[in-house]
């Protein structure tokens, strides 16, 4: 356990360096503005495949560490200041795509667990819900003493009950994420035992 612990952060870190490394010296590429059109369309687009690279590269870290429990800073996370920094800090995007977010709080939601945890299972939920809309839509967040929801509009449809935690797995293809956002909420869920359906 260990060990496998201890080669996840390893590969991940030697990972992460060279992916900065090349997207640094992309970067001053396209800064020397010596390429022609076509030659920059090509390395923003090299550029795009290596931060999306990144972004898996942290994702699969982060749902190695929360299946090997490695998060143990746990105390009493408020979720509703937790709610109302997220949603501040996703206004530019949320204001971008033109959609309402609301917050409902008839009581207080406060979990035992890590707080860096608590943020990230927001983080995902809310962004999804905002990034998942169309323009002029909303998004209801509701918080009581034992529950959290999150609604929002949609011009697509339900959701494949069977397979959004799953790993990788994207309703549409052709978008940038790296498709474990819900499984790495699934994960935290069960870390704490909490109940999450759709």
């Amino acid at each position: 356990y260990a060990s496998q612990k201890q080669f996840t952060e390893n590969a991940s870190h030697e990972l992460q360096t060279p992916l900065a490394v090349m997207a640094a010296r992309l970067e001053l590429l396209l800064e020397k503005n010596t390429l022609s059109q076509n030659d920059a369309l090509v390395i923003a687009e090299v550029l795009q495949t290596i931060d999306r690279l990144a972004r898996l590269n942290k994702s699969l870290l982060l749902l190695s560490k929360i299946e090997n429990q490695q998060f143990l800073q746990n105390s009493m996370v408020s979720f509703n200041q937790q709610m109302q920094y997220i949603t501040d800090q996703l206004d530019d995007l949320a204001q971008f795509k033109n959609v309402r977010v609301l917050l409902h709080e008839p009581s207080a939601l406060s979990v035992k667990m890590d707080e860096t945890l608590a943020r990230v299972l927001l983080t995902n939920l809310i962004k999804n819900a905002i990034v998942h809309n169309f323009e002029g839509g909303w998004v209801n967040i509701s918080a009581t003493d034992n529950m959290l929801t999150i609604t929002n509009s949609s011009n697509h449809g339900p959701l494949d009950v069977k397979n959004i935690f799953k790993r990788f797995y994207k309703s549409n293809p052709d978008q940038q994420n790296t498709g474990l956002g819900l499984a790495i909420v699934e994960a935290i869920c069960a870390l704490y035992g909490f109940k999450i359906n759709y």
